[in-house]
């Protein structure tokens, strides 16, 4: 049984970054990891608001699975 619940979630994170773009993978990863929105824009050398207009794409995109 967790092999099949390790298995389906595996499936389902595919099927859900397979809709990301490639800075979107990203910052979930980094999100997913516990880094603060300010860690995120430093280190992807972008601004908060970039960050911020992200995380809410990465929203109406998991909305809409």
């Amino acid at each position: 049984m967790k092999l099949h619940r390790l298995t389906q979630s595996k499936l389902d994170d595919y099927k859900l970054r397979s809709n990301f773009t490639e800075d979107e993978a990203i910052t979930f990863d980094m999100l997913s990891k516990g880094k603060s929105i300010s860690e995120i824009a430093t280190r992807l050398s972008v601004s908060t608001r970039t960050v911020d207009r992200r995380i809410a794409d990465i929203k109406s995109k998991i909305n809409q699975l």
